[in-house]
């Protein structure tokens, strides 16, 4: 096989392996704020950048308030001008409200990939039926 076989070769393997890559594209989507998430208390005590990551998660989430936990993306969708640290936001997030034992968010794992599961997503959020998961 000459040097041009080579390359051919090389080529479709590399396309090969490039389109058999789990592709995840983050989607933002139309979400309500409701007059209420300015007045929770337990939101009030969390600092301005955690109380701003929360409500930007929920353009980032599916139908049913789950998300991939990737902070490094999360930091460019939601905080491209800013430095501001997306997995402390997380972790404060995850840690239990004060007089709850509720957390805002929950982290989990499936196949070995992280996610983000929004508490009491239905409760705020009632995406279009049309939406895709």
């Amino acid at each position: 096989m000459n040097i041009i076989g080579y390359w051919i070769l090389l080529k479709r393997l590399v396309l090969f392996l490039y389109k058999s890559k789990k592709q995840v594209k983050v989607m933002s989507r139309i979400r309500y704020l409701k007059p209420d998430f300015f007045k929770d208390e337990d939101l009030a005590l969390l600092p301005f950048e955690v109380r701003l990551f929360f409500a930007g998660l929920w353009n980032f989430a599916d139908k049913a308030g789950r998300l991939e936990n990737r902070p490094r993306r999360l930091k460019i969708e939601i905080f491209p001008y800013d430095n501001v640290d997306v997995e402390k936001c997380i972790k404060t997030l995850s840690k239990p409200k004060n007089g709850s034992n509720k957390p805002f968010i929950q982290e989990y794992e499936v196949d070995d990939c992280q996610y983000i599961q929004i508490i009491n997503w239905e409760k705020h959020q009632k995406p279009h039926h049309t939406e895709k998961d």
